[in-house]
């Protein structure tokens, strides 16, 4: 008897669906018959878990992930939308720290052409060790 009590609980499910056994028959038929049955089932009963933890109607459940999908699809755009964002600003800082060098030239009356021939006396400077305090000083 005990063996029989799987097939009575899936009765009474069936009679508590309020469906017929034909249909019941049908279902299962065409799960057992799918390339993968078992991610048939879980997916129906992720379906079924969606409608009653979100309280969304099965016949509302294709709108829900349509919905759902293009709420991803944007979240994707604005993340690319935000690193493109981060790459201008980083392009703008490097604009803005060029003028700041071309004023900064501009005051010594130089210019950005003349930039190879300073970075060289510069660099002459620093491999000589001038010290500008210690200059001050002496004069």
């Amino acid at each position: 008897m005990s063996e029989l009590a799987p097939f009575v609980r899936v009765y009474y499910y069936v009679k508590e669906l309020g469906t017929t056994e034909d249909k019941i028959e049908s279902f299962i038929s065409n799960m057992a018959n799918s390339p993968e049955p078992d991610k048939l089932i879980d997916v129906a009963n992720q379906i079924a878990q969606l409608s009653r933890s979100e309280s969304i109607p099965l016949e509302d459940q294709e709108t829900h992930v349509k919905q759902k999908e293009e709420e991803m699809q944007m979240l994707e755009e604005m993340k690319q939308r935000c690193a493109i964002s981060d790459s201008t600003n980083v392009e703008i800082q490097t604009i803005n720290d060029y003028k700041q060098l071309i004023a900064e030239l501009s005051n010594y009356q130089l210019s950005f052409r003349d930039s190879k021939k300073t970075v060289t006396v510069l660099n002459n400077i620093k491999y000589y060790r001038y010290d500008q305090e210690n200059s001050r000083r002496s004069l």
